[in-house]
């Protein structure tokens, strides 16, 4: 099973000069989880100048796996930690979507406060006393605590890195050419394109056979599936779609087809475009968008995640096909690997059974041949 994508971690903190300290104390305890890509941290001081704070926290907060609370008077004082921060965070830890982590760094009363509920870090070996990391009088000094702090966090990883991930095509079965799979590969008509080395005008029989081995391999397994293909002026991505899906069609139930599908539109398929936004989170609302408009039941993606079987029925032997069409300049503009990554992220969640997914993402450069 291959690594998980970096865990995304919220942290939350009064703007208080010592809760700041203490903060970035924090960061530098996790450092060996983030330089392993084992996590990815945010806070606000992340956002960029003319960006929408409020807007971009949300967001930010929307998408965490993990939300630490970095407890003191001077956060339970805060208006908006308490009004939006701590009550999506722990809306989203009762829908299963995140876990909270309270941290307390300064001495404080907090039993009245909503994340009084959740079991709260530092704990002193020995006793599991509950005890704040600046407590000289417990403490040899802050950083015994906060390693304490980085260990629990550490095991929560392991824990959730256990879970099923989605799975990629595997350099080992398809050529490496970057991350994006050599799908046409014999006798391409332009040898110079720095972008990917390669064409998809070859139109001979073993231009999948790479491809179709990595399939057979992994079809029957857990997690979703990926596929990254390329498209040209001369191969449109509908065409280059119904290829693959004739290759594997007793395996593949397109999720795309023409609404109204009579008999001369039977097998046809559509590649709809996915525009990429500068917020993957935008991206995914749009992917999801489209994936809703088909859908015999239409909800959130929350809802979905947590059930599908209202939404889609998954044939027992047919994993279902999505495919959209990414333009080239889009993708190399919006780093279109990280965004394809989030959105697997998302469809992880799915319950293992439901992890059904073939994602073929067509990147389209109309301008690929130069004659």
């Amino acid at each position: 099973m291959q690594d998980s994508a970096p865990l995304r971690v919220f942290i939350s903190y009064s703007h208080n000069e010592e809760d700041r300290r203490l903060l970035d104390k924090l960061n530098r305890h996790l450092a060996p989880l983030t330089v392993n890509r084992a996590i990815e941290l945010w806070d606000d001081s992340d956002i960029r100048p003319g960006t929408e704070w409020d807007d971009e926290i949300r967001e930010k907060l929307r998408s965490a796996q993990i939300v630490l609370l970095l407890v003191s008077a001077d956060f339970n004082d805060s208006r908006y930690i308490r009004e939006v921060e701590m009550l999506e965070a722990i809306a989203r830890h009762e829908r299963k979507e995140c876990e909270v982590m309270p941290i307390l760094l300064r001495p404080c009363v907090f039993d009245s406060m909503p994340y009084a509920r959740f079991a709260m870090l530092p704990k002193y070996p020995g006793n599991q006393q509950l005890t704040p990391i600046t407590d000289e009088r417990t403490w040899q000094s802050e950083d015994f605590a906060l390693t304490e702090v980085a260990g629990h966090l550490g095991q929560e990883i392991r824990k959730r890195r256990a879970l099923p991930t989605p799975r990629l095509a595997s350099p080992s079965t398809l050529p490496e050419q970057g991350t994006w799979g050599l799908f046409f590969q014999n006798n391409p008509q332009e040898k110079n394109l720095n972008w990917l080395d390669t064409v998809n005008c070859d139109r001979r029989k073993p231009f999948t056979k790479g491809m179709k081995s990595h399939f057979e391999e992994h079809k029957d397994g857990p997690g979703n599936l990926l596929y990254l293909l390329t498209a040209c002026r001369s191969q449109k991505p509908e065409s280059l779609v119904k290829r693959l899906y004739y290759e594997f069609e007793e395996d593949l139930i397109p999720h795309f087809r023409p609404v109204d599908e009579n008999q001369e539109d039977r097998g046809k398929l559509l590649v709809p475009e996915l525009a990429l936004d500068r917020k993957k989170e935008k991206t995914f609302a749009r992917l999801w968008g489209q994936i809703e408009d088909r859908l015999p039941q239409k909800g959130s993606f929350e809802d979905f995640a947590r059930n599908p079987k209202p939404y889609i029925e998954h044939s027992e032997n047919r994993r279902t096909l999505l495919a959209f069409t990414l333009y080239k300049q889009d993708f190399e503009d919006y780093e279109g690997e990280k965004q394809i990554a989030y959105i697997l992220e998302q469809f992880a969640r799915l319950p293992e059974a439901s992890q059904r997914f073939v994602f073929c993402f067509v990147q389209y450069a109309k301008d690929i041949h130069h004659h």
